[in-house]
């Protein structure tokens, strides 16, 4: 049985767990993830629980620290991540902004999917509420945090369902994921970004 079929099966079997177990299956399908691609759908809703954004599009990951969001609808944005560096591209605005990778990532949801770190190493994990095959878990940075509060992790017998961050501002993000797949090859130039011609960039790595 491979590594990722392994961590499959605690996972499920955590689901109906005590809450040290689930907790311990949670770490083990995070650390045999590789790589991830799914589509995703995300929506933001603001301090009263009103919708204000809705988003779908694709990701990819490749650990360690390698990672691709590309937004499609309702307008489009890319954001790449090389190991050193993060791209966010802005199609419609025609601007690239470059940043640090190490430092912008800090503890951030991006830390969960792309480092190959434990999860306990940067947040404190609880074990939340099971429903209908599905478990929860709540995650809270370690050191503090000015972009985001706490994330929840929902998984199923397939893994990885749904993210729910709550920002500085009160603001929850719901991420939700289909057609997941681990651990399948990626080609490594999805990782890479070549700048448009004629975009505006700001590069944040030079000051």
């Amino acid at each position: 049985m491979t590594l990722l079929k392994r961590a499959s099966a605690v996972l499920l079997l955590g689901l109906c767990a005590p809450v040290a177990f689930a907790q311990t299956a949670l770490e083990k399908y995070f650390s045999s993830i590789e790589t991830l691609q799914a589509n995703f759908e995300q929506r933001v809703f603001d301090q009263r629980g009103r919708l204000i954004q809705e988003m779908k599009g694709k990701v990819y990951i490749q650990r360690p620290g390698r990672f691709r969001w590309d937004y499609a609808r309702p307008y489009e944005q890319h954001i790449v991540a090389d190991g050193e560096r993060i791209w966010i591209y802005d199609v419609d605005l025609e601007q690239v902004t470059v940043k640090p990778q190490q430092s912008t990532m800090g503890s951030t949801p991006a830390l969960v999917l792309s480092e190959p770190h434990s999860l306990g190493d940067n947040f404190l994990i609880a074990v939340g509420t099971e429903q209908n095959g599905v478990q929860w878990f709540q995650l809270e940075p370690r050191e503090q945090n000015d972009g985001f509060q706490s994330l929840r992790l929902a998984l199923d017998k397939n893994g990885l369902r749904q993210m729910e961050l709550v920002d500085s501002f009160d603001q929850t993000t719901e991420l939700y994921f289909e057609q997941l797949k681990l651990n399948k090859g990626i080609d490594a130039n999805r990782f890479q970004f070549a700048v448009p011609a004629g975009v505006d960039v700001f590069d944040e790595t030079t000051h």
